[in-house]
């Protein structure tokens, strides 16, 4: 009853002038940890490089995105401690940090009564110079429902992003901050950003699902109703990614080879499953989840007790989604089929050494993830067993004759034959040394030294030349050391047949030379959170597209040019 008594006691307010409150976002979510802050910055960041001169107003008392740009205390002391709407500028609390972006009250915001305060002035004393001076303003909302830091804001803006992850409490919190802001703010456009977006997690439409899993566990007086439901819609799926994990703070090559592996690993696992017999009649929809709950069969094996174990379970599957009725032909003929599928996929020698190099990048992750020094002739080994597995199915996929491979498997292990040179060359200390000169350093008050994220994603953004001069040169000096590992790795592994080739069959030395670029540059802006960073991964490439759709719903035009 909360959420109720919560939206009872809002006044509705009168919103701002309509050309703010058109060119207005909040980005806000039912919890905190689901990445709402770095969804705004990165939303933000996306814009200002596609030509849109943006305002991201940190409207969260700890004010979190002062600490993701990672900005010095001195830079903050420029700003008022306490507002003040009698000050003549907006400028008195604003951050020119990059071309066309600002941050503004980037300051935490703590007092009593300050979230009053800070809607008075944005709202109303500066509302004409917020207009003038920007084409799009981002609002990073706090946490939660509350109605003097939060729901109060919300009349004041055109359309509400609300981010969301695909785990229970996440979309309930969600749908309860949903059902609150459009109480409030009945004229709202609203939109889903997924974040950590998976497939699997969903059946149906994301949207739908976290609206019925919220209405589930509140009484019927507080259902998101069907004519609210309409207004809601998924605007992005940014898969996971963790270079915009802000707790992998350090610089860790090791951890960025390790995920780029684990990826390539669940692709080839899911490319290598052979297709799904015609004999097994189901709808399309029922054919996608027995896929799904097949890809997630890790521990399947080519013994009769595992085959038939796997099996059962599918077909349990198929007869709870797409009922055959008490035909016991149909029956035997679907037993039959899904055995014999499931038999062919444990009879896949590539397929089970990509199961078991997966299992093994999984392990290697979750010691990364709680690695201390004490610990690190552990990680040389997990990285070294890592390592055989994938020897192993590079092996195997060169074993096989390449018309009974799918042409993505082919593709895929050229790919992971270059992230295999990659784990040995990364074990020299030399070329260690030389990542580490590109990233750069600050000496902290203690006198140690860490990687200045606040240079580094200036450099990103600025395009300084020097910082992109040592990122060339690092390149430039890495190249040939990397083909020539390839070489004598394909040569050892006689996994020549894997080398990615050209359209004349000779090795594609462009192909090579770009992934070693974008691998390189991942490794360096990992942990940064920023996605502006890590161009071409599927995160960079699903949050772009929500970008531009959302700009073109807001009916706000950008410099094509700017963002490339």
């Amino acid at each position: 009853m909360a959420i109720l008594s919560t939206m009872q006691s809002v006044e509705r307010r009168p919103a701002a002038h309509a050309s703010l409150v058109r060119k207005s976002v909040a980005v806000g979510s039912g919890k905190g940890g689901v990445g709402k802050s770095t969804t705004a910055l990165n939303l933000a960041l996306l814009c200002a490089r596609n030509g849109i001169r943006v305002a991201l107003v940190d409207l969260d008392p700890l004010s979190n995105i002062a600490v993701i740009l990672d900005l010095a205390r001195s830079t903050l002391d420029s700003i008022p401690e306490q507002i003040d709407a009698s000050l003549e500028s907006l400028s008195s609390y604003s951050l020119s940090l990059f071309p066309r972006f600002d941050l503004l009250f980037p300051r935490q915001k703590l007092g009593r009564g300050e979230s009053q305060l800070l809607r008075t002035a944005l709202f109303e004393r500066y509302a004409a110079e917020l207009d003038q001076r920007y084409e799009l303003v981002v609002f990073d909302m706090p946490a939660g429902i509350s109605h003097a830091e939060n729901l109060a804001f919300l009349p004041c803006v055109g359309t509400l992003l609300v981010v969301v992850q695909p785990e229970p409490t996440s979309q309930v919190s969600a749908g309860g901050y949903l059902k609150a802001a459009l109480e409030i703010a009945p004229d709202l456009r609203v939109l889903l950003w997924h974040n950590r977006f998976s497939a699997e997690a969903y059946e149906g439409l994301p949207a739908a699902q976290v609206i019925a899993q919220y209405n589930c566990y509140v009484p019927r007086e507080l259902q998101l109703e069907s004519p609210q439901a309409q207004r809601i819609r998924d605007v992005a799926y940014v898969p996971n990614d963790t270079a915009l994990d802000l707790l992998q703070h350090r610089y860790s090559p090791e951890t960025t080879l390790a995920y780029r592996i684990h990826g390539l690993l669940d692709m080839l696992q899911d490319v290598l499953l052979p297709p799904l017999p015609p004999e097994v009649g189901a709808s399309s929809i029922s054919r996608m989840r027995i896929r799904r709950a097949m890809l997630r069969e890790m521990s399947l094996r080519a013994s009769d007790r595992s085959v038939a174990e796997v099996a059962e379970r599918l077909v349990g599957l198929r007869l709870e989604r797409d009922s055959i009725g008490e035909d016991a032909a149909a029956s035997r003929r679907l037993r039959y089929a899904l055995y014999g599928w499931v038999a062919a996929a444990a009879r896949s020698r590539p397929r089970q050494a990509a199961l078991r190099a997966l299992t093994e990048s999984q392990h290697y992750l979750e010691w990364l993830e709680q690695r201390t020094e004490t610990r690190a002739a552990e990680g040389q080994d997990r990285s070294r067993r890592l390592e055989v597995r994938v020897r192993t199915l590079l092996q195997e996929i060169a074993g096989v004759d390449s018309a009974g491979l799918p042409y993505e498997a082919g593709t895929a292990a050229g790919v992971l034959l270059f992230y295999a040179a990659m784990i040995n060359l990364q074990r020299s200390d030399n070329l260690r040394q030389r990542f580490s000169a590109v990233v750069p350093r600050k000496r902290e008050s203690d006198g140690r030294l860490v990687r200045d994220r606040r240079s580094q994603i200036a450099h990103l953004i600025d395009h300084d030349g020097e910082y992109h001069a040592r990122f060339l040169e690092l390149i430039r000096v890495l190249y040939p050391l990397v083909t020539r590992q390839i070489g004598r790795l394909a040569r050892a592994l006689d996994v020549e047949s894997l080398l990615l080739r050209d359209g004349n069959g000779t090795t594609n030395a462009q192909a090579y030379l770009k992934l070693l670029t974008r691998y390189t540059h991942e490794t360096l802006h990992s942990g940064l959170g920023v996605i502006i960073g890590m161009p071409n991964t599927p995160a960079y490439m699903s949050a772009h597209r929500a970008c531009r759709d959302l700009l073109q719903l807001m009916h706000i035009a950008g410099d094509a040019k700017a963002g490339r």
